[in-house]
């Protein structure tokens, strides 16, 4: 039966003309495709899938609606020539049935793989822009073009509000979750989450990121809310670890580039401690600590590095002492309150500070200086990678 439609058509490497102005290679691949099922096994999916990438983007990128139209028109001439071939007798309509049966699946399997191609150009196509636009506001310089502010709205980001900049990372916990899937699902995610705020959210996956960017409303702490819920369903249903960080309000598109900024450090915060960190909830002492960077550690006193050491031998107990006993104003009575211990131990433990650093527990900016070198050591150490990364 082969042999037959392909004597139907003799010049398998000629268009038909239908899908012209493609190459003739084109319309040549598409008989070629329907002699080789004629009287063998389906099309697989990677035969259709290529002959559609082919039809999509030969010579120039052509319309998925003018493909479809001619993979119709193409298969309709072949069916014609087959009944023109069948004749009237019972051998040749019968086999002109089964060829039309295989003829019809083959198109309709392959109008199914350009619409597909087609989607997957179109998402991909999307992906690049919106990550040029992102680069693009990252870089600042021209941020306040009217090309780029166009392009922004377009893409869903308004440049006349206040815009928080959010910087998640995401890993499969499970075997076989790859961090593709992971970072995919993160992004999907948030883009879901965000439509709360933001009609047509702005979501980026870069590198080993996702960025988003949108409107802030008049309490961050809303977002900062939404987010987190996501990342316990995520880490509950999919068993994905999941870091945000958020940044503060920032006023419109030129200042992007400092949110992100921000937005990463609060990222590098919240990979230490888990879960979601927003420049919102944390003190100016803590933010200017992040803002330092890891290079302030060249400065942090051998006395702050000391009480570090220290309190892993204590398993936290000495720096949760001295916290507590920052915020309440050098109550030792409050102190022991919050933490629920005796007093005598808040005063051993202040003590045990005092010999091995030398500030006296009352010197309230000496206490305030040790403390911000250790959240200084504790970022540093954040920021490094890998589990086993060790401070200098």
């Amino acid at each position: 039966m082969a042999a037959a439609f392909e004597e139907v058509f003799p010049s398998a490497d000629a268009s038909l003309g239908v899908l012209s102005p493609s190459p003739p290679e084109l319309g040549g691949a598409l008989i070629d495709l329907f002699v080789r099922v004629a009287d063998g096994p389906p099309a697989t999916p990677d035969e259709v899938g290529r002959l559609a990438e082919s039809l999509l983007l030969a010579e120039e990128p052509r319309p998925v609606s003018a493909v479809v139209r001619a993979i119709r028109a193409e298969t309709r001439v072949l069916r014609e020539q087959l009944e023109a071939a069948a004749g009237q007798t019972p051998e040749g309509r019968s086999a002109l049935y089964e060829l039309s049966a295989r003829l019809a699946a083959l198109g309709d399997a392959l109008v199914d793989a350009v619409i597909e191609a087609s989607l997957r150009r179109e998402a991909d196509e999307g992906t690049r822009g919106r990550r040029q636009l992102l680069d693009t506001l990252l870089f600042g310089r021209y941020a306040l073009s009217d090309q780029v502010r166009a392009r922004a709205l377009g893409a869903g980001i308004d440049p006349a509000v206040r815009l928080l900049v959010i910087v998640g990372t995401a890993e499969g916990a499970r075997r076989g979750e790859s961090p593709e899937q992971a970072m995919r699902l993160l992004a999907d995610g948030l883009t879901a989450t965000l439509r709360r705020h933001s009609q047509t959210p702005f979501v980026v996956r870069r590198d080993r990121e996702v960025v988003a960017i949108v409107p802030s409303p008049a309490s961050p702490t809303e977002v900062r809310a939404d987010v987190e819920d996501l990342v316990k369903a995520l880490g509950g249903r999919r068993a994905i670890r999941i870091n945000v960080g958020i940044s503060g309000a920032c006023a419109g598109l030129i200042e992007v580039p400092i949110g992100y900024d921000e937005a990463s450090r609060m990222l590098r915060r919240a990979v230490g401690r888990g879960g979601v960190a927003s420049a919102g909830e944390i003190s100016l002492l803590e933010y200017l600590v992040l803002q330092a960077g890891s290079n302030a550690r060249r400065i942090v006193p051998a006395e702050a590095r000391a009480l570090v050491r220290e309190d892993a031998r204590w398993e936290g107990a000495l720096l949760e002492t001295l916290t507590a006993y920052l915020d309440n104003d050098l109550s030792v009575e409050r102190t022991a309150g919050a933490l629920a211990i005796h007093s005598n131990t808040v005063y051993y433990r202040l003590g045990r500070i005092t010999r091995l650093t030398g500030v006296p527990a009352r010197k309230v900016w000496a206490l305030v200086d040790l403390l911000a070198g250790v959240q200084v050591l504790r970022a540093a150490e954040a920021a490094q990678p890998g589990p086993g990364a060790t401070l200098p």
